[in-house]
């Protein structure tokens, strides 16, 4: 019994580092291959994070984030006044209201430019290329520390450790500025994905 034991172990071992040998290249292909929400549609937007193409608009959005008329316009605007400056592939990320009226700051994609538009009384009055020369430093407030909600939008920040870094992490890209400043160990962020 053990002899017969003790040749079907070696055999078995050897069956499964056999298959092994011959499925890995095929594993490591098809990981390579298949981003896991990485997925765009023909007009390169990022179906993964709901986003989908706006005749309407122009752009890439997320239709529940323009139901509202008035953002609707806005969202409008930016992709025109992006258009009329040669950008293309664009993607509308978020529209936040300022506190005058027909204010507002959009942040955008165009290809692999990071935007930011900055309106007043509706109109477009700056377009700011996020990566131009390293964007300015954005420190944490100490009420956002620890923040256990934030959304899943994914707008990338570069976090920056300055009192705390160690060798292997002193910055990380999270998805969004909330994220970055939940972790208590982040003194500031840049926009953008860390490079």
């Amino acid at each position: 019994m053990k002899k017969k034991l003790f040749t079907f172990v070696p055999a078995f071992i050897l069956l499964i580092l056999i298959v092994t040998l011959i499925s890995l290249p095929f594993i490591l292909n098809k990981s390579k291959n298949n981003l896991i929400g990485g997925d765009k549609d023909s007009y390169g937007c990022l179906i993964g994070a709901g986003y989908s193409w706006s005749e309407e608009i122009n752009a890439c959005v997320r239709s529940w984030e323009v139901k509202n008329e008035s953002i609707k316009e806005i969202a409008k605007k930016s992709a025109s006044k992006l258009i009329s400056e040669g950008y293309s592939q664009i993607t509308i990320a978020s529209i936040e209201t300022l506190n005058c009226p027909g204010c507002y700051t959009v942040m955008a994609s165009a290809g692999e430019k990071r935007l930011r538009l900055n309106i007043i009384n509706s109109e477009v009055l700056e377009i700011v290329n996020l990566f131009d020369s390293g964007s300015e430093k954005i420190y944490c407030a100490d009420e956002n520390r620890g923040n256990i909600i934030c959304t899943l939008d994914y707008t990338p920040v570069c976090g920056h450790k300055v009192t705390s870094c160690e060798e292997e992490f002193c910055y990380r890209t999270y998805g969004n500025a909330c994220m970055a400043c939940s972790d208590s160990s982040i003194d500031y962020y840049q926009t953008g994905e860390c490079k």
